[in-house]
């Protein structure tokens, strides 16, 4: 069954329970799940749904027949309540009443003890201040929400806490704790058995060592996303599988293939409806035109993007496009435009803390100071761009800053400063570049397509040798288990053997025991028979020695009258 089907089923089901639900309790749990149920595809029927609910609650709430246990009931639903509307409101862009609601929420919660509400509307809220660019507050939000969840029953809860702080860490560049909040996310995945949850956890991982230029593990984990994708047949999960195949490609320079990889993304994105998601495709595919210096087609899809980004309050993806901007019009020798999109973004960034794109927007100032000949400027800004690279340990930007400088340092005649960043820049190119990291790309399988259809010989090669020793290993297995098969065979035919032959001994014994009781028995009845005769014998001998007792009576009255 697929998800639509799966989850047109849970809809049904709640519907056919509200209308036979007897108890406003279960009624009222019913009648807001469909309402969550509902939020994305009929949000007009989540808020009528969340009204009845609402109204059942408040008569609960007003009747003095209600219980304590019961008005605690309600009360929590009324903080859920207050949590479902805030998300409501995040998903239709409206940011400031998604706040409201959820702090509603968090301040109900609170006040009963209510710690899984509480948990769960500081996870929201938390999505909510990732979305708006405050970092801090979103990791405080996502701390809480660990604090308040027990991992042992909520698994999956908490592995998307994780996930979602992981992301946060990431964009304010620090890795390594990124790094550590995703492995955790996907442990606590395992622990729940999702896939879609793995895929996606794994993808973000896969990103980092991507931007870090460490291919190998980067191809891993896209590779385990992809798998985990097809086997939820999630095709969100697919879609960002793809996605980082084409962000490969873009690193190696091969632009054509990572546009027909992102076209593919758009595709299922479009199909899929979601603003936030087709926003992200346009992007991809807007600066990957731009590096082709294809600027018409960029321009046109950015300017998309923007509007979504614009739409949905995303702070970050905002200042991401306007970074793309400025680089286009630089290249495009606009260079006044070009200034004004560098310094809104930096604004934008040095707001969020988003130290990576801080350090992307820094690298496309200098370059553009350099066009308009002003190389002390440049040179300012390259700096600036390469301490917060290696600060972030990204080679890839270290490169570009490092290169950049190295031009820079040889015109103002600084020829030592100029050999040691071209000496780096080496470094950092080959890293990024290196032969190794093509057939980490290569080997991974990370194509998935190309891997099923045109598979390059070393990889055919690998997977044969691969096919030969899993055989190999399979056929040992096979002969160990027949081993283990006949000496357990031998060992219970001996077995067999040896209880059939205590059997038939103890079968003999019996027999011979048997045999001789019936002889005993037979040899006490002929002595018994002759004891008897003896005493018949001696009775007759007795009584024919003895006075008859007619004599003994007749004699006896003589005696008497005698006497």
């Amino acid at each position: 069954m697929n998800g639509y089907y799966a989850q047109q089923d849970v809809k049904d089901s709640l519907r056919l329970l509200i209308i036979n639900d007897k108890q406003d309790s279960s009624k009222c749990l019913h009648l807001l799940a469909l309402g969550a149920e509902l939020v994305y595809d009929m949000p007009d029927s989540s808020v009528t749904l969340w009204v009845k609910a609402e109204n059942l609650v408040k008569k609960n709430l007003s009747s003095r027949k209600t219980s304590k246990i019961d008005c605690d009931f309600y009360e929590r639903r009324l903080a859920d309540l207050a949590c479902y509307r805030g998300f409501l409101f995040k998903i239709k862009g409206e940011g400031n009443e998604a706040l409201i609601h959820y702090q509603k929420s968090i301040s109900l919660c609170k006040k009963i003890g209510y710690k899984q509400g509480l948990a769960d509307a500081n996870n929201n809220l938390g999505v909510l201040y990732d979305q708006m660019g405050e970092f801090e507050k979103a990791l405080k939000c996502y701390e809480i929400c660990r604090q308040n969840t027990d991992t042992t029953v909520n698994a999956y809860e908490t592995a998307m806490n994780y996930s979602s702080s992981g992301k946060v860490l990431y964009a304010i560049g620090r890795n390594e704790e990124s790094i550590d909040h995703f492995k955790h996310s996907i442990y606590f995945f395992n622990k729940s058995k999702s896939d879609y949850g793995i895929a996606m956890a794994c993808v973000q991982l896969g990103a980092i060592y991507l931007k870090k230029g460490n291919y190998r593990s980067a191809a891993e984990m896209f590779m385990n996303s992809l798998e985990h994708s097809e086997k939820a047949k999630d095709k969100h999960g697919i879609a960002e599988a793809y996605s980082n195949l084409a962000s490969m490609y873009n690193t190696q320079g091969d632009f054509d293939n990572a546009i027909e990889y992102y076209n593919k993304v758009l595709v299922i994105r479009r199909d899929l409806g979601e603003k936030r998601t087709i926003a992200i495709s346009l992007f991809n595919l807007g600066t990957t035109y731009a590096m082709k210096k294809d600027y018409e087609s960029a321009v046109k899809l950015l300017e998309e993007s923007l509007f979504l980004k614009k739409e949905l309050q995303d702070k970050r993806g905002e200042a991401n496009i306007l970074n793309s901007f400025g680089n286009i019009y630089k290249n495009k020798g606009e260079f006044d435009k070009a200034k004004e999109y560098f310094e809104k973004c930096l604004i934008l960034r040095e707001e969020l803390g988003d130290k990576k794109g801080i350090c992307s927007t820094l690298f496309g100032m200098a370059n553009l100071y350099l066009a308009l000949n002003r190389k002390e400027n440049a040179v300012l800004y390259a700096e600036r761009s390469l301490k917060i690279s290696k600060e972030l340990g990204f080679p890839s930007n270290i490169a570009v800053a490092s290169g950049l400088l190295a031009k820079l340092y040889n015109e103002k005649a600084e020829y030592k400063k100029a050999c040691d960043m071209q000496d780096l820049h080496k470094i950092m190119m080959d890293s990024v570049r290196s032969s190794e990291n093509r057939k980490a790309l290569l080997q991974s399988g990370f194509d998935y397509e190309f891997r099923k259809k045109h598979q390059a010989d070393s990889i055919k090669a690998a997977k044969e040798k691969g096919i030969y020793a899993s055989a190999k290993k399979q056929e040992e297995s096979q002969r160990i288990l027949s081993y283990a098969a006949i000496g357990l065979f031998v060992v219970l035919a001996l077995f067999i053997y040896r209880r059939f032959n205590f059997t038939r001994l103890q079968s003999k014994i019996i027999e011979h025991q048997k045999n001789n009781v019936e002889w005993q028995k037979k040899e006490l009845e002929e002595k018994q028979k002759e004891l008897l005769d003896s005493i018949r014998y001696a009775s007759r001998i007795q009584r024919a020695m003895l006075p008859g007792e007619k004599f003994m009576i007749r004699n006896f009255d003589k005696l008497k009258k005698t006497g």
